[in-house]
Parts: structure tokens; C-alpha cells; sequence
């Protein structure tokens, strides 16, 4: 990473000042409230903040759930790396499955992928199945996390793209997994520390995410075709 880190764009330090369309400093709050007033914006808001939360117990949980049916701890990181390996092959993919499908199939793919992945947690003690599982894992990545990303640059336009990536992973990567490890911790303690109805919430919310784009889905993909074109001004 650190030999790659040498090939990436350099940003020489103040540039982002320099730039008009920057929605640094003052121009932060008009620059969310346009956003805000987007309703496409907001789904992709909510969309994240359930997946997030969902994907939060994934990462938290999934380990003493398989030690619990007998994995040795140190198998433990090399079967969590099965959905990172997949996550890099697929991510290869990605342009190509997003020319074939559209923004809207894509994010709805990683909403079941969450959901069944956990699914099979809730109700199986296979640990060959569980562990393969994580194949899953990768699939949501790719096909949610960095689909709503790249559809939340093409509604934003590059004058709020830094403010709507902000707010985006404020609410999603830091709301979201804080809301649903507050509800997992009382749903867990309500059915006798057992992990099981966690991930059964886990599940839900990734329904109700699926549920929220596929509701949503044909202004999704207006916005990703057309709304390039007019972006929110401020």
C-alpha cells in the first residue's frame, strides 16, 4: 500500500480553498440543506445507515458466534479474509456490473446478500456453510457500500461531493453501527445472551434497506442518468 500510495494524484496543500466549488467551511450547512432537500439523497442516506448498522453486526459478532460452534480463534481471521479476497476480485467487476445492471439492481443485490448472509447465522450451525458465507460479505461491499458512493457522486455534482460523502458516512459508517449494537446488546439480553436474534435483526435491516431501494429504484437510476448533468448548486 505504501509503494502504490506513490502513484495516486498529489493535492498540493491549500488547493482545495483555491477551488470555488468546494463546499469547505462556511459554504458546509447551504451545501447539506440542497443535499437534504434531494429526496434521492436521503434515501441513500437511509439506505447506508440500515446497511451500515446491518454490516456492523457482521464484523462484531460473526467471531464469537463461530468460536461458540468450535472454531479455533486463530481460524477466525483467516475465514473473515474470504469475503476481503472476494470483495478484491469482484471490485474488478464493478464498472462492467454496474453497465450491465443499473445503480438500483446493485445496491438491491448487496441489500439480499446482507440479508441472507445473516439469515444463515440466525437459523444453521454448518460451520463450513457459515464460514463460506462470508463470500456474502464481499458481495455487499461491492455491490452497496461503493455503488451508493459513486451514485451519491453523480447526484451531489462536484460542488457538494465532499459534503455529501461527509454527511454519507457520517450517518451510515457512524450512526448506523452505533444504533444497531445499542438495539443488538437489548435484543441479545432479552433472549438470554443468545447471538442468534442479533443477527436476526441484522437480517431485518438489511430487508428493510432492500425494501427501501427497490421502492425507490426507478428514481434512483434517473438520478444516476441524468442528474450528472444538473448537479445541486451552491
Amino acid at each position: 500500500m505504501v509503494a502504490w500510495s506513490f502513484a495516486l494524484p498529489h493535492t498540493s496543500p491549500g488547493a482545495v480553498r483555491k477551488n470555488k466549488g468546494s463546499s469547505a467551511g462556511g459554504h458546509y450547512l447551504p451545501a447539506l440543506k440542497k443535499l437534504l432537500d434531494n429526496p434521492n439523497y436521503r434515501v441513500l442516506v437511509l439506505g447506508y445507515f440500515l446497511i451500515s448498522g446491518s454490516f456492523s453486526l457482521l464484523t462484531y459478532y460473526s467471531p464469537p458466534f463461530l468460536e461458540s460452534l468450535g472454531i479455533a480463534r486463530p481460524w477466525l481471521g483467516p475465514i473473515q479474509a474470504i469475503g476481503v479476497i472476494v470483495e478484491i476480485i469482484l471490485f474488478q467487476w464493478h464498472p462492467a456490473l454496474l453497465r450491465r445492471w443499473n445503480f438500483a439492481r446493485m445496491m438491491f443485490v448487496g441489500c439480499v446478500a446482507l440479508a441472507v448472509r445473516h439469515a444463515l447465522f440466525c437459523w444453521l450451525s454448518n460451520v463450513w456453510i457459515l464460514a463460506f458465507s462470508f463470500v456474502l460479505a464481499g458481495v455487499v461491499v461491492v455491490c452497496f457500500h461503493i455503488t451508493a458512493s459513486v451514485l451519491v457522486n453523480v447526484i451531489a455534482g462536484k460542488a457538494v461531493r465532499a459534503t455529501a460523502q461527509s454527511f454519507l458516512f457520517l450517518v451510515g459508517t457512524g450512526l448506523g453501527p452505533m444504533f444497531s449494537n445499542w438495539a443488538a446488546g437489548r435484543v441479545a439480553a432479552a433472549y438470554g445472551n443468545s447471538l442468534r436474534p442479533v443477527f436476526a435483526l441484522a437480517s431485518i435491516l438489511a430487508c428493510a434497506a432492500a425494501v427501501l431501494i427497490a421502492s425507490w429504484r426507478h428514481h434512483l437510476n434517473h438520478a444516476g442518468k441524468h442528474e450528472a448533468h444538473d448537479p445541486v448548486k451552491v
